[in-house]
C-alpha cells in the first residue's frame, strides 16, 4: 500500500451542537483533557457550530421564545486547538444576528483554519461541501437544516443576481391519512370558507386544507416528506462531494420528532436514505 488513504480506514472524533461563549483552552483538569485528546488523535474533529461568531456587532434577530447564540472569534481558536477541523454551519442559530454575522462567521472560521459548510454568501456557496485534508484521505462534509424560518434560506445566484447569504435548508411537508368521513368533513369545511383545497377531482380522495395534505386511508395518522425541490438539490451537491473526495459526511440539523420525541420525523429517514443511496 502506497498511500495510507488507501487503506479504506479512518477515525472521526464526532461532536454535537456546541456554544463556545467562553474560551477554554487555560482549563487543565484531567478528565477536560482526555477529552480533548480523543479529538486531537483522530483523524479528523467535527463539530457542530450552534451559532455565528462575531464581537456583537450585529443585532440579534427577533425570536419569540428563543435565544440568539454569539461566540467570540477567540473562541474558534481553542476549537481547531482542541482538534475541531471541520463544522457544520447550517442550523435554527445560523440567522440569530442577520447575514452580516453569518459572513463574519465565515470569514473567522477561515481564519481559524476550521473547514466549514452549510452557509455562505449564495445558495451554490451554502449547499457545497466543505473539504479537509487527512492522511486518511480527504473529508467532506454536507450541512443541512431542516429547522429554519423562510427568511434563514440561502437564495440562488445568477447572471444578474449576486445570489442571498442564508444556510442550506431542507423543506419539508406534513400529510394527514384520514378516514373518508373527515375528509368529507374537511371539505365541506374548506368549501364554506372558500379556501382552495388543491384536490384532484378525479382521485376526490386528497385535501389540502390549512397549508397540510389530508389523504384518505383506514389507518389514521400523521406523516412527512422532505421538499422535492431541496432534497434534489442537496442530493446533487452530496455526490458531488462524493466525486472528490474519499469519505462523506452529512449533517441535519433537525428539531423536528417522529412517532416519539426519541424517533426521527418520517421525512429525515426518507432524506437519510436519499443520501446512503446517492452513495
Amino acid at each position: 500500500m502506497l498511500y495510507e488513504a488507501e487503506s479504506g480506514d479512518i477515525t472521526l472524533a464526532l461532536a454535537g451542537d456546541v456554544l463556545v461563549h467562553r474560551r477554554f483552552a487555560c482549563y487543565r483538569e484531567p478528565r477536560f483533557r482526555s477529552l480533548l485528546e480523543v479529538f486531537r488523535s483522530a483523524d479528523l474533529g467535527y463539530a457542530n457550530l450552534e451559532g455565528v461568531s462575531h464581537r456583537y456587532d450585529h443585532r440579534p434577530a427577533m425570536r419569540k421564545g428563543l435565544f440568539s447564540t454569539a461566540f467570540p472569534p477567540e473562541c474558534l481558536d481553542d476549537m481547531r486547538q482542541a482538534g475541531i477541523n471541520l463544522v457544520s454551519c447550517a442550523n435554527n442559530h445560523s440567522f440569530d444576528y442577520g447575514e452580516g454575522a453569518l459572513l463574519e462567521t465565515i470569514g473567522h472560521l477561515d481564519r481559524a483554519g476550521i473547514a466549514h459548510a452549510g452557509t455562505g454568501r449564495h445558495l451554490r456557496e451554502a449547499r457545497s461541501a466543505g473539504y479537509v485534508e487527512t492522511p486518511k484521505g480527504r473529508v467532506g462534509l454536507i450541512s443541512v437544516t431542516a429547522t429554519f424560518t423562510e427568511h434563514h434560506r440561502a437564495g440562488d445566484q445568477g447572471p444578474d443576481l449576486p445570489g442571498r447569504p442564508g444556510a442550506s435548508c431542507l423543506g419539508h411537508s406534513m400529510e394527514y391519512v384520514v378516514d373518508g368521513d373527515s375528509l368529507k368533513a374537511l371539505r365541506k369545511i374548506a368549501r364554506r370558507l372558500g379556501m382552495k383545497t388543491g384536490t384532484d377531482p378525479q382521485l376526490n380522495k386528497e385535501i389540502v386544507f390549512l397549508g397540510s395534505r389530508f389523504v384518505q386511508g383506514r389507518d389514521v395518522k400523521a406523516t412527512s416528506r422532505p421538499s422535492p425541490p431541496d432534497l434534489d438539490d442537496i442530493i446533487h451537491w452530496v455526490k458531488d462531494a462524493g466525486r472528490q473526495a474519499d469519505w462523506v459526511m452529512v449533517s441535519l440539523h433537525s428539531h423536528e420528532d417522529g412517532a416519539t420525541p426519541q424517533l426521527p420525523a418520517d421525512f429525515v429517514r426518507v432524506f437519510a436514505r436519499a443520501c446512503i443511496d446517492a452513495g
